[in-house]
């Protein structure tokens, strides 16, 4: 009993023996083939890791490719994005060098959205065929410039022929014409030696005229001195009657002194000047250029001579606003200092506005400063007087109208005829009243 027990310990040993190497036998080449599955697992990750990256290098290249043909157009931001997408060693430079080498050959002028292997090879086909068209064009001129030239060929074969023929008959014309001229030498000789007679002749005539025409020119500068001399005693004559040339913008003297209360003022001009009294003045500013009717701000009557150099007036016309002062100036072209200003009376002297003349009223008012009427157009038509070169000023009055008498309207030509042909300044009697400070 004992030593069958023994026995199956012994087999049970065994059998455990036996599956303990079993299990480590079976242990080892699990391992063995584990290590092994690994380092394939390795093997495959790395050659999987490989591969994406010439599968992300190749796609790339592709992308930039199919960017740079124009199949599907990246913008700037997509190019950026695929470039940094690109594992190491990826490198499109040689690419992009041949592209840009490409583009700067056969991509000029065209816009950035075009400049890709389509758009350069649509351009090159568009250059082609424009190209094409300008040689079929230049192929058709040629054929009609050579048709030209043969034309001109012609032409000018038929035009030299007769040109040819032409010569021919010019060099008998030629002949002709010297034999022709041979005579008419001869005989313009023979009338050259007549004309030197004739020139002989005039030559003496003019000789003669010369020296009359010099003794009737000594003549002539001597009567033109006289003449001159003569011209120049009547201008000094005139001056001597007429005055001091008249001048509108020289004032004829200026305010002194004012009374606003009394409505007085004082003038600068007095009996040595010449001055009466009831004269009358228009007044301007002081800084006033000369008398217009913009530029009277009041009118003056002499009532008073005092000294030969100071008279006292009354203040006809002021505006309070703007007062006379001293220093203002005083105008009348009724009369200047130290002469007697001459006149001439023309058109309808309406004064007052009541359509009427008032010729001598105005008479009255230029004898008052001392003035003389040369000469008057009358109602009749007839000119009374007669202006000279030492009369002033012709006042002219309401120019005659239709329906005025024709001898009134032919005298009124008239004597504006004479005052332009004398010289004598017309002046229209409402600036002559305004400005000589007359009020109606």
């Amino acid at each position: 009993m004992k030593s069958r027990n023994d026995r199956g310990l012994q087999a049970a040993l065994i059998l455990f023996v036996m599956a303990t190497v079993v299990l480590a036998i079976a242990t080892y080449v699990y391992f063995r083939q584990s290590h092994e599955r690994t380092n394939e697992l390795v093997v495959a990750l790395k050659a999987r890791s490989e591969a994406t990256g010439a599968f992300n290098a190749e796609n790339a290249r592709v992308q930039v490719l199919r960017h740079l043909v124009g199949e599907k157009r990246l913008s700037d931001a997509e190019l950026a994005v695929v470039r940094n997408d690109f594992p190491p060693g990826a490198n499109l430079q040689e690419i992009e060098d041949v592209f840009r080498e490409d583009a700067e050959s056969h991509g000029k002028g065209l816009s950035s959205e075009s400049l890709h292997y389509r758009g350069m090879l649509h351009d090159l086909d568009t250059t082609v065929h424009d190209r094409n068209a300008l040689l079929s064009d230049a192929a058709v001129r040629e054929v009609r410039l050579v048709d030209e030239r043969d034309r001109v060929r012609e032409d000018e074969g038929r035009r030299l022929a007769e040109v040819t023929q032409a010569l021919h008959e010019a060099l008998a014309d030629q002949k002709a014409e010297r034999e022709k001229h041979s005579k008419d030498r001869a005989r313009l000789q023979a009338e050259k030696n007549e004309l030197a007679k004739e020139l002989a002749r005039r030559a003496k005539t003019m000789a003669d005229l010369t020296a009359t025409y010099e003794a009737d020119v000594v003549e002539l500068r001597d009567r033109l001195r006289r003449i001159e001399l003569l011209y120049q005693a009547a201008i000094d004559e005139i001056e001597t009657t007429k005055g001091a040339p008249l001048n509108d913008n020289e004032a004829d003297g200026k305010i002194v002194w004012v009374n606003a209360r009394t409505g007085t003022a004082k003038i600068n001009l007095g009996s040595g000047d010449g001055l009466r009294r009831q004269t009358t003045f228009s007044v301007v500013d002081k800084h006033a250029a000369g008398a217009t009717d913009e530029t009277i701000k009041g009118r003056i009557e002499v009532t008073r001579i005092e000294e030969e150099h100071m008279a006292e007036t009354r203040i006809l016309e002021d505006d309070p606003t703007d007062p006379i002062l001293p220093g203002d100036k005083i105008y009348s072209p009724a009369w200047q200092k130290g002469y007697k200003l001459r006149f001439a009376l023309a058109g309808l002297l309406d004064i007052d506005g009541n359509g009427t003349s008032d010729r001598t009223k105005l008479k009255s008012i230029i004898a008052t400063v001392g003035g003389i009427v040369d000469a008057e157009l009358l109602d009749d038509g007839t000119i009374a007087g007669k202006m000279t070169l030492a009369t002033h000023y012709l006042i002219m009055g309401v120019e005659p109208t239709e329906d005025s008498s024709e001898p009134f309207r032919g005298g009124n030509t008239e004597i504006t005829e004479q005052a332009s042909r004398l010289g004598v300044r017309i002046i229209p009697l409402d600036k002559f009243l305004q400005r000589a400070g007359f009020q109606p």
